[in-house]
């Protein structure tokens, strides 16, 4: 299992845990992330990106006042958080075949 990355917005920050197929041993027990200065944060375990739909995602990902998504992306606003989720990930040009965990922390 690695951290790949996070992403912060003003009401959550989003942690993805990247795993080779089949090498998901060890990722439903894992809540509790060390950042680099010790400290420890605690995410709840979405799921895996191929398998989360829009109504899973409206819940843990945040929306702007307009209703709509931020592209991480681009230029433009989005209409789904899997499309929000989705931009992210092409953001940092990850390789979509791996099985992405999505995990989630409230600020």
């Amino acid at each position: 299992m690695k951290r790949v990355f996070f992403e912060k917005d003003p009401k959550k920050d989003y942690l993805f845990v990247i795993t080779e197929p089949d090498d998901t041993s060890e990722i439903y027990r894992v809540r509790n992330f060390t950042d680099e200065s010790g400290m420890e944060y605690v995410y709840t375990l979405v799921g895996e990106r191929k398998i989360l739909t829009d109504e899973v995602l409206k819940n843990n990902v945040s929306s702007l006042a307009s209703g709509k998504y931020k592209n991480y992306n681009g230029e433009g606003d989005l209409t789904s958080a899997k499309d929000c989720i989705e931009s992210m990930i092409d953001y940092r040009c990850l390789n979509k075949d791996n099985e992405i965990y999505i995990y989630v922390r409230n600020k």
